[in-house]
């Protein structure tokens, strides 16, 4: 057996500034209660200078209501 083993100690520094899966562990990472309240409970969120991002892409999240969702429009309307 070789000793170029890795050693998983040599991480010394923690990066909170990433973004994506990985960056965080799972009971870091903060769900947006705004989506929550509006039926999207799985919005993961996380905020950066002030902003909130998407927390898989980094892009600026948008909060997402129930009534964006076309099928659910049409739904409303058809059942009238």
């Amino acid at each position: 057996m070789s000793n170029n083993s890795i050693s998983y100690n040599q991480y010394k520094y923690y990066l909170p500034q990433r973004i994506g899966p990985g960056a965080l562990p799972n009971h870091r990472i903060a769900m947006c209660e705004v989506c929550r309240d509006n039926g999207y409970e799985h919005e993961a969120v996380v905020a950066r200078a002030g902003k909130m991002l998407n927390y898989h892409n980094g892009t600026e999240h948008i909060h997402k209501q129930v009534l964006d969702d076309s099928e659910i429009w049409t739904a409303l309307w058809s059942s009238t």
